[in-house]
């Protein structure tokens, strides 16, 4: 080194042990002389030069360097200790912005202010793997299948599928509803998100509700044509070849009650025919069935 950066190296020397003993504030401070003796220095003399010249060692050093490029900004928030520079030091840098603007700093304890740090990456770990976690799509097979039960099972799958992603968004809002919650005790502002959350989860829990009862419907519906077409072509088929009824062709009862219950089946099919819409949509209605 020559003469003149020898005189800026004492003067540095004689400031960062003044400085060491002050506020957090001179922290930064310390930070910037560090680097700027660091780039004066040769090559090999930087630790040998913390060690002796101001009794740091480089881990030390390192963190000083790193509060004055990243801290700098929020020196004067940070006068009562050391304790809090370091623990936002612990924070990214893209989150650390966001949490200083939204959490009453100086008001808050060191200890205070540790803590809501662990709370918030806890939670955001948290929420994190709900994200994450795939949803769950779960399937069944029937035994006969209809010429339209295909049609019925994709829109019961596709409903289905609805349902689970509502269920996923649900549980992804309810744990980012938890961490508002803690958070709002610390900061007011975060009031009005916390309602729209709430307001968001209202809506998405009634969205899974109706999801439900259209997929419970729409199985339903699928496993009354199964029953159906198994009526027609076991228990109902053999009647048209009875030997009993070609012979009381000429018995009135008889023929009454097949009449009855051809009406009833005529009537019934022109009801649901009245009640499906031309395009093919099928408007479903609450009944009691009698055995």
């Amino acid at each position: 080194m020559n003469e003149l950066q020898q005189t800026q190296i004492n003067k540095i020397e004689t400031e960062i042990v003044m400085l060491k003993h002050q506020t957090a504030q001179n922290i930064i401070e310390i930070g910037k002389r560090l680097i700027e003796a660091k780039e004066m220095l040769p090559h090999g003399e930087w630790g040998k030069w913390l060690e002796e010249k101001v009794e740091f060692t480089q881990q030390t050093a390192n963190k000083f360097m790193r509060v004055a490029n990243e801290m700098g900004n929020y020196a004067s928030m940070l006068n009562s200790g050391t304790g809090k520079l370091f623990a936002l030091l612990s924070l990214p840098e893209q989150d650390r912005e966001r949490f200083i603007e939204t959490q009453p700093i100086e008001d808050m304890t060191t200890r205070e202010l540790q803590q809501a740090i662990r709370e918030k990456k806890e939670l955001e770990k948290q929420l994190q793997e709900i994200k994450s976690r795939p949803p769950k799509v779960e399937y069944r097979e029937v035994e006969k299948i209809p010429d339209d039960y295909h049609d019925l099972r994709k829109k019961a799958n596709k409903l289905q599928k609805q349902l689970l992603d509502k269920d996923h968004e649900l549980e992804s809002a309810r744990a980012e509803k938890q961490l508002l919650e803690r958070k709002a005790k610390l900061n007011d502002s975060e009031a009005k998100k916390y309602k729209e959350l709430k307001d968001q989860i209202e809506k998405l829990s009634k969205q899974k509700n109706d999801l439900g009862r259209q997929v419970k419907a729409r199985t339903e519906l699928s496993g009354l044509v199964v029953r159906v077409e198994h009526l027609l072509k076991t228990e109902l088929a053999p009647i048209k070849y009875s030997r009993a009824i070609e012979e009381a062709k000429d018995d009135d009862i008889v023929i009454n009650n097949l009449s009855d219950i051809v009406a009833r089946v005529k009537a019934w099919c022109k009801e649901m025919e009245n009640i499906i819409e031309p395009e093919g949509e099928i408007y479903y209605i609450e009944s009691e069935v009698i055995r």
